[in-house]
């Protein structure tokens, strides 16, 4: 079993004024101690708000910079973009015009080609009805001109 604490034997037994005393004592500090603790707090609460300020400035900072980035770097694409279709539309442009120019030559060769049968189609109905005719000719040719009496 454990013993009683001894106090100190030579010190006298509190008064109430001692009492009294202390608890006026004990208020004091604890009011100083609230007191001290409320200028913590406001303290704190300043900084604080300093610090959301702060934060909220160069966040906002760090935004608009990084829209200006998007920004340039969606002209920059938007101008690549522009100079490729540029690219393909000269691409097709051009390989239009050489389809459009094949066409033309090949269009001038069948007229060519329709213009030559043509032509080759009369001279063999010439050559045709001039052969068909010929033995006719080879007969006024065999024939006096004078029959005999």
């Amino acid at each position: 079993m454990a013993q009683p604490k001894k106090t100190n034997p030579n010190a006298d037994p509190a008064t109430k004024a001692d009492i009294e005393s202390f608890k006026k004592e004990t208020k004091a500090d604890l009011e100083s101690f609230r007191k001290e603790t409320k200028s913590d707090i406001e303290s704190l609460k300043k900084e604080t708000k300093s610090d959301l300020e702060s934060f909220r400035k160069e966040t906002k900072s760090d935004i608009q910079a990084f829209k200006s980035e998007i920004t340039l770097a969606f002209l920059k694409h938007e101008q690549k973009n522009d100079r490729q279709f540029e690219k393909i539309e000269n691409l097709i442009l051009s390989t239009k015009s050489e389809i459009l120019n094949a066409v033309d030559a090949s269009a001038g060769q069948i007229k060519d080609t329709d213009r030559l049968q043509a032509m080759q189609g009369q001279h063999l109905y010439d050559h045709d009805k001039t052969l068909k005719d010929h033995e006719g000719r080879i007969k006024r040719l065999e024939t006096p001109a004078f029959p005999p009496a």
